[in-house]
């Protein structure tokens, strides 16, 4: 039961890791995508 506690924890983490590194990314993208609106 310890380790599949263990497991639902890391399932979480990494879950809410790719939802941080999703939000980042879209700004990242959304900033790019304004700077070589403003370039043009």
């Amino acid at each position: 039961m310890g380790r599949q506690s263990w497991e639902v924890k890391a399932h979480h983490l990494t879950r809410a890791l790719g939802v941080t590194w999703g939000q980042k990314h879209c700004v990242c993208l959304h900033v790019v995508g304004v700077a070589s609106y403003i370039a043009t």
